[in-house]
């Protein structure tokens, strides 16, 4: 069952207020089984999931402050080299990183009854899907466990077979 995505949400990660009920999850491993989400000394049961979708995480806005920076630096040098030359180092570092950081993001958004949002993230979208499809199988189904990789991006169901990764070649060969 795949899923098809026409319009994909935008999330906004940076504005949240004191009462938001959100964790994001980038790392580590995931188990799906007996109708319940395993990570990081957290679950959740499945059957209480009001609804789940994935949305594309909005990128950082520019900042444009550091260009009246490399201005002021210039200025600076003219009367003071060194202090304007750190200045100007400062605001290009922070112009780097924030080209360098700044790659698309998706997050498989995960709404409980509660109000409780949890959201796992992965600069790649079909493996959230493939995510996404494990919880509604697990639901469904209530087949075994499978246990989701967030690193290398692996599905792994409880005979062994990945329905997805980048390093699936080598993670078959393990539990053949």
């Amino acid at each position: 069952m795949a899923i098809k995505m026409s319009v994909i949400p935008s999330i906004d990660i940076f504005n949240r207020n004191e009462n938001d009920k959100r964790v994001i999850q980038e790392f580590g491993n995931v188990t799906i089984e007996n109708n319940a989400i395993y990570y990081n000394q957290t679950s959740l049961q499945i059957s209480n999931i009001s609804r789940t979708w994935i949305g594309k995480f909005e990128k950082t806005p520019f900042p444009r402050w550091t260009l009246i920076g490399i201005v002021i630096g210039l200025l600076v040098a003219l009367g003071i080299f060194i202090v304007g030359l750190v200045i100007i180092a400062a605001c290009g570092l922070i112009i780097y990183n924030h080209f360098n950081n700044n790659e698309e993001k998706f997050g498989l958004q995960i709404e409980m009854n509660s109000g409780f949002l949890a959201i796992f993230s992965s600069h790649d979208n079909e493996f959230l899907c493939s995510f996404q499809n494990a919880i509604t199988t697990d639901f469904i189904e209530r087949s075994g466990s499978t246990e989701i990789n967030m690193d290398n991006r692996t599905i792994i169901d409880n005979k062994g077979a990945i329905s997805y990764g980048e390093n699936s070649a080598n993670t078959i060969n393990n539990h053949v």
